[in-house]
Order: structure tokens, then sequence, then C-alpha cells
């Protein structure tokens, strides 16, 4: 027997499944922005070691190192990322930047070929 209250897998609406696009397009969107939204630096770097990303925070940081979007990292922050990500999970990378020190926790994404750096002073 059948129970009517039940809804079939395969019966979603023309209007559910556009609400659900935008569900899913609106959570998307906010994932995207949020590193822009973090009080601390976040970079991103591509499999070649090229700064791909920076958010705001890391404005002063990226000048200080040098560094600009599309340029591979150089060996005072290259070095000690491959460190930590070749080190156990959570490894951390600290690196002195001018008068200030940064702890960085490298975060490999595979799935999206790139990794992001979290920076804490």
């Amino acid at each position: 027997m059948t129970d009517q209250r039940t809804p079939k897998a395969d019966a979603e609406s023309p209007r559910d499944t556009a609400s659900g696009d935008d569900s899913l397009r609106r959570r998307l969107d906010a994932t995207e922005h949020f590193p822009d939204q973090n009080p601390d630096p976040v970079l991103r770097i591509d499999p070649a070691g090229a700064l791909v990303y920076s958010n705001p925070a890391s404005l002063v940081l990226v000048r200080d190192l040098g560094l600009a979007d599309g340029e591979p990292l150089r060996g005072h922050l290259l070095g000690p990322l491959n460190e930590a990500l070749g080190g156990p999970e959570g490894s951390l990378a600290e690196v002195e930047v001018g008068w200030r020190t940064f702890c960085f926790k490298p975060v490999a994404s595979p799935e999206f070929d790139f990794v992001n750096v979290y920076g804490h002073a």
C-alpha cells in the first residue's frame, strides 16, 4: 500500500526546481564572497604557486611581501607554506613580514585545484 502523503521523488514541479536553484545560487554566492568579509588575510594560490586571489584584509600583507596577482609566491612565504602543507593536517606556517609575525594555515582544495591560505597576525 502506498502512503498518499509521500511525494514521488521525480514529481518536482518547475516552480520547486526553480526555487531550489535560486536557493543554491544564493548559497554559492554567499560562500564565494566569504573571504572578502574575513577580517584576516586570505590568499588563494594556484598549483603553479601563483597568487590568484587576495581579500581586502591582505592588502598590506601582499604589498609588504611584494606579491601581485598572477605572480608566483617567493621563497619567504612559499617555503613555509609548502612545509606546512607537507606536514600533519592542521600544520601552520609562521612568517615574519615587516615588524609582524603572521601565522598561516594553508588548506588544500584539490577538487577546486587551489590552496587557500588563512593568515593571522
